[in-house]
């Protein structure tokens, strides 16, 4: 009875419209705390998870606060039955958007028996975008960085990952993850060991997966990261150096290279990740092999063209019919340049219907009159 009178009153509480006094928060996250810990007592328990969502979705709090509740949700929550410290979790996530997700936290998360399931289960209940975005970038630097645990934060990934919705899977987050784990590793002195090596493979894997589901998120992140690389310092570390270049040119410089070799490191990564298939990177359009093939500029079109009939002719895509229509396409390319360049295709006659290859061969041979 004391208990569903506490959740009563503090749910209608904080329901009330307008800013929330500061003595409200400080009085209901010491009893917050006490309930989530009180495992033997699933009644107090969850009516700390009640409280909770609801003091999470109308008050800032602190950042030491929100760090001890990503960790005592998951730690105290019933290891087979989830489901409503997830919920929780997943709410103080939304709305207090935590940077990351402490170690403690995962390791906390990890001894869930149910997890993938659970988790799942309440992406049909609740927004659960932010929860699972902190998950896996956590199990993807967990991953790359300490092979002892590698194999198993990789398993518990991809569990994830098969078992939320796409909806719930926030993709530029996980792919941006990967990419920036795996390009620290590159970084790094000395070579990867095995586990790491192997982590790698299965990261790059789990991002060609992602892009066969999600292939306009794909494209977007991949073009994301082609500009910004193209950018050249427009990151923190540049805007820093800019500023301080009178006091200090020479850290600054030191600062630029560093930064040139991570632009690097993740087109290298990009490309090696995603060579021979729609999503490989075109540096000269800023954009994915596919789009690139349709960009406005000629320029672009054409460095397209030349890496399409390089992967296609290494036989690195295992599907290449939808490269083979683009390079068709490319083939009526209103540039002669582009056109001829496609027609170059010796295989090209393969792919395409005989009527569709007739009409850009009278488009080339046109073309061909045209230069002389």
């Amino acid at each position: 009875m004391a208990v569903a009178l506490w959740v009563s009153n503090a749910v209608e509480l904080l329901a009330l419209p307008g800013a929330l006094a500061e003595a409200v928060p400080l009085a209901l996250v010491p009893v917050i705390l006490e309930a989530v810990r009180s495992s033997k007592n699933p009644d107090l328990q969850s009516a700390g998870y009640m409280v909770l969502a609801a003091l999470a979705a109308k008050a800032t709090l602190a950042p030491r606060v929100v760090a001890t509740l990503l960790e005592l949700l998951p730690r105290y929550a019933a290891r087979d039955e989830p489901a409503a410290a997830l919920l929780a979790l997943a709410a103080l996530c939304h709305y207090q958007h935590p940077a990351s997700l402490p170690s403690a936290a995962l390791d906390a998360l990890l001894r869930l028996r149910t997890l993938p399931a659970a988790l799942g289960a309440a992406a049909a209940e609740a927004d659960v975008r932010a929860l699972a975005a902190l998950a896996l970038t956590a199990l993807v630097r967990r991953a790359v960085a300490a092979p002892a645990e590698g194999a198993a934060a990789l398993s518990t990934l991809k569990a994830l990952l098969a078992a939320l919705p796409d909806g719930a899977v926030d993709v530029a987050a996980l792919a941006g993850a990967i990419t920036d784990a795996c390009g620290e590793l590159a970084l790094s002195d000395g070579p990867g060991t095995a586990e790491q090596d192997t982590a790698v493979a299965q990261l790059r894997a789990i991002l060609r997966g992602l892009a066969q589901r999600h292939a306009a998120e794909m494209d977007a992140f991949i073009g994301a990261r082609l500009r910004q690389a193209r950018g050249g310092g427009g990151g923190a570390r540049g805007r820093c150096a800019a500023s301080d270049s009178e006091s200090g040119s020479e850290s600054s410089s030191e600062e630029e290279e560093e930064e040139e070799e991570e632009r690097a490191r993740t087109l290298e990564f990009l490309s090696h990740t995603f060579a021979g298939t729609a999503h490989a990177p075109v540096a000269e359009g800023g954009t994915t092999l596919l789009l690139a093939l349709e960009h406005p500029e000629a320029s672009v079109r054409l460095a397209a063209v030349a890496a399409a009939k390089s992967s296609l002719e290494s036989g690195q895509c295992a599907a290449p019919t939808p490269l083979a229509a683009a390079l068709l396409a490319r083939a009526r390319d209103a540039d002669a340049e582009v056109a001829l360049a496609a027609l170059g295709w010796e295989r090209l006659a393969a792919h395409a219907p005989p009527a569709e290859l007739h009409a850009a061969l009278e488009i080339g041979r046109a073309s061909w009159r045209e230069r002389g």
